[in-house]
């Protein structure tokens, strides 16, 4: 499992990024105002569409998602998951597995 807590000195953040992206089973992009209006952002969840990656849309908080066709299209066929809607997060990730998103559980066993 990796998430962006920092790119490693010397390393082109895109390339490095990049390649994560192409190295892993599920991306989950965890969607917020600053995340939609973000146009690196978007680029991120476009690439990993383009490399066939499981996209998990989890929403932080509850918000209105923007009049923007891009993303909506971007987010057809995905499962978002509410972890808003949890005290705390683990509770969220426990009733997405309960709820078959079938690629956390391996990514759980490996954690």
């Amino acid at each position: 499992m990796w998430h962006d807590d920092g790119i490693p000195s010397g390393a082109t953040f895109m390339k490095h990024v990049g390649n994560k992206i192409k190295n892993c089973k599920v991306v989950m992009c965890f969607l917020s105002r600053n995340y939609v209006a973000s146009d690196y952002c978007m680029k991120e969840l476009h690439f990993a569409m383009q490399n066939n990656r499981t996209v998990i849309p989890i929403f932080l908080n509850k918000f209105e998602l923007p009049d923007n066709i891009e993303f909506e299209f971007e987010l057809l066929g995905t499962k978002p998951a509410y972890l808003y809607r949890f005290d705390y997060v683990s509770q969220g990730l426990e009733k997405m597995i309960e709820d078959n998103y079938t690629d956390l559980v391996s990514c759980r066993e490996k954690s």
